[in-house]
């Protein structure tokens, strides 16, 4: 792959990898087990590669149900109402 100059689109190193200076928030729901449908939802958020370009896709979760509650696709990560 470097003789031909390609490489893949995969992340470089250590983007897992966090900021000292940012805190780290507990997780709340540590231990919890969702005991019916909208107990505990959860939400996703990750890019994914088109052809026009690299969107965002959020999408919330129900955790009992693994059932996709609502999704949204934009070209900006910004605050909106998901519909």
């Amino acid at each position: 792959m470097l003789e031909m100059g390609i490489w893949g689109l995969a992340p470089g190193p250590h983007t897992g990898t966090r900021h000292p200076q940012h805190p780290v928030y507990p997780c709340l729901l540590k231990g919890v087990t969702p005991a019916n449908p909208n107990h505990v939802w959860r939400i996703d958020v990750t890019n994914i590669r088109l052809v026009p370009g690299w969107p965002y896709l959020a999408a919330i979760i129900d955790w009992y149900s693994r059932f996709v509650v609502v999704w949204e696709l934009s070209e900006i990560l910004e605050i909106t109402h998901l519909s």
